[in-house]
């Protein structure tokens, strides 16, 4: 048992320490107190001045339904109740000031004071929250706004965990499948795509990196009408300061109307290249039925001529002037023979279709040589096999094509040629020493367009490269597959 001078020895500091004490807990903003368990006050700090309109100075003793009031009694009362049970009380309330002109939002805490398992009272602790409630409610109407703005796209909006379960999907999106909220979120986003486009989509999203957050996936759903649609997801990938992927942000938009257009498209494209091939092939056709047509009725009659020519000079070839003539007649039927053949071989040479690609290039090589006074040089094959019909037409007349280029813009004084092969694909080359061109600068006229198309029928490819004084055309084509 405690002696008197010992509690005097304890009661001394505490005492002492009382009034800092008290200091201490006026200077605190919240209303701080201690009621018994009579309800009768027995602290009460400054902060009730403010908070109430109440002089803590004169509440001690009180009742604590005097100070709060008869309402605010009313509804803490259950509170007050656990408190004097020895549980802990914490609950929100709105306090009005004094004057009316504000309301605070409170956090009230009842603390009980219990000695010896007997409840003495309890301690009040109610403190102002308003600030918190209001970034809360601010936050609350910020979401709302972010949901009403979302709600009010015309896109399909989804967001998703890195597994693929859904936790969030906008009224479009449910009306477009044709589900609720309820069914879709806390599902995986897979039997919403197309079965088909589900590794290209899965490959697509595990690229996404904090360097490279947004993914555009085109792919195939089936919508609510049970038809096929085409939609373009743009996917950004959410991660949290130590890179690790939280979720996926997804906008989806219809772009069915595109793809059909893109297909009707690529469909007038096919049915134009199949045109443009038929209309090649009519055209060589006419080369070769024009060339045959000179070559043996131009051809005979001018054998006719000379024959005629040759009988004429037996019976009238004593007379000079007359043998002279005759002699003329002669070398004029000659050139316009060899001017006939000529025009078959441009038209379509004959050793295109008996010798192959590679005879025809260098013989075209040395006559277009001679013919525009430009020394050339070639390099031809062997092929590994010769080229289909189609496209020893096509070669061939890109060969020329690529010549005509050099002799009508090139300014050049040599050209090389080659054509080459492995067991896959050929290549036709034409160098010269020309002026050299702007590559990237649009062709006004039909020769390299055409030659590009060309090569589209047989999926090859065309590159130029050009320099003063160095000029590059290169054609590289498949051997396999070719029409």
């Amino acid at each position: 048992m405690e002696s008197i001078e010992a509690k005097e020895a304890l009661n001394g500091p505490l005492a002492e320490s009382e009034p800092r004490l008290k200091t201490i807990l006026d200077h605190i903003p919240s209303l701080i107190a201690y009621w018994d368990r009579n309800l009768r006050n027995r602290f009460a700090n400054q902060a009730y001045q403010a908070w109430l309109g109440v002089d803590p100075e004169s509440m001690p003793g009180k009742h604590l339904r005097e100070v709060i009031g008869e309402e605010r009694y009313g509804l803490n009362l259950p509170y007050i109740e656990g408190a004097l049970r020895g549980e802990k009380q914490t609950f929100e309330r709105s306090i009005p000031s004094p004057d009316g002109s504000h309301v605070r939002h409170s956090l009230a805490e009842y603390v009980p004071d219990i000695v010896d398992g007997e409840v003495q009272g309890f301690y009040v602790v109610v403190s102002d929250i308003t600030p918190i409630k209001k970034a809360e409610l601010a936050q609350r109407a910020s979401e709302e706004r972010y949901r009403q703005v979302v709600e009010d796209q015309t896109e399909l909006i989804g967001r998703y965990r890195p597994d693929g379960t859904m936790i969030f999907v906008n009224e479009v999106y449910c009306r477009f499948f044709g589900k609720t909220g309820t069914e879709l979120i806390g599902r995986t986003w897979h039997p919403v795509a197309h079965e088909d486009d589900i590794p290209m989509i899965e490959n697509k999203l595990s690229l996404l990196s904090p360097d490279n957050p947004v993914a555009i996936i085109e792919n195939r759903v089936y919508a609510a009408d049970g038809c096929e649609h085409w939609m373009q997801f743009v996917n950004r990938a959410i991660y949290d300061d130590d890179g690790k992927l939280q979720e996926i942000q997804s906008v989806g938009r219809d772009i069915s109307a595109r793809k059909q257009a893109e297909q009707e498209l690529a469909a007038s494209r096919a049915q134009l290249h199949a045109l443009l091939v038929a209309n090649d092939r009519v055209r060589e056709e006419q080369r070769k039925e024009f060339a045959r047509e000179i070559h043996d009725q131009l051809g005979a009659l001018l054998t006719a001529i000379g024959f005629r020519v040759e009988a004429l000079h037996r019976h009238l070839g004593d007379a000079p002037q007359i043998a002279d003539e005759i002699t003329r007649i002669k070398s004029l039927a000659s050139q316009a023979s060899l001017a006939a053949r000529n025009i078959c071989d441009r038209l379509r040479p004959p050793a295109l279709d008996d010798l192959g690609l590679i005879p025809t290039c260098r013989w075209y090589l040395q006559d277009w040589s001679a013919l525009v006074g430009i020394p050339a040089r070639g390099r031809f094959g062997p092929l590994r096999s010769e080229p289909s019909d189609q496209l020893r037409t096509d070669l061939f007349r890109i060969f020329q094509e690529l010549l005509t280029n050099v002799t009508k813009h090139s300014g050049a004084t040599f050209v090389r040629a080659s054509i080459s092969s492995t067991d896959h694909a050929l290549r036709l080359r034409v160098v010269d020493n020309g002026n050299g061109f702007d590559t990237r600068r649009a062709s006004r006229g039909y020769g390299l367009p055409g030659i590009r198309e060309r090569m589209a029928r047989h999926g090859g490819e065309f590159d130029i490269t050009s320099v003063p004084g160095a000029s590059t055309a290169t054609v590289t084509v498949p051997l396999d597959g070719t029409p």
